[in-house]
């Protein structure tokens, strides 16, 4: 688990999105972008190699040779599972996650427009707290 990069992304660039700014819906950018997608925006993501790829009028996260999900569990150096807990819409659900409880996960029936930037962080500082 690379510390240092879940770190820059909780607490270097998450804080600075507007939650208007985040898309969690897709793994698809267009105008906004997912959590990981912010970090592929970042100069530290850029410097290591993040990139957001065109795929038709979209654009997805790219890290050496992977794409969305397989692109974030590469450069964070986590295993999908814990990569999809992390930055997958369906990880989340407002009736529980908001409430502390990360281990929760909506199937596909949360806003994923409610998930705040400060969401995806209060997540990852979950699991720096536990590894």
């Amino acid at each position: 688990m690379n510390r240092k990069r879940l770190m820059h992304t909780a607490r270097e660039v998450l804080p600075f999105v507007e939650p208007e700014k985040l898309q969690m819906s897709s793994w698809v950018c267009g105008t906004s972008a997912c959590a990981f997608g912010h970090e592929c925006l970042s100069e530290a993501g850029r410097k290591a190699g993040l990139r957001l790829v065109s795929v038709g009028p979209y654009r997805e996260p790219a890290f050496r040779g992977h794409n969305n999900i397989h692109a974030a569990a590469s450069y964070y150096g986590i295993d999908l599972d814990t990569a999809l807990w992390l930055f997958s819409p369906e990880a989340y659900s407002e009736e529980d996650d908001w409430k502390g409880n990360p281990n929760s996960y909506c199937q596909y029936e949360c806003d994923h427009h409610a998930i705040t930037p400060a969401h995806v962080a209060a997540r990852i500082e979950s699991l720096l707290a536990c590894g």
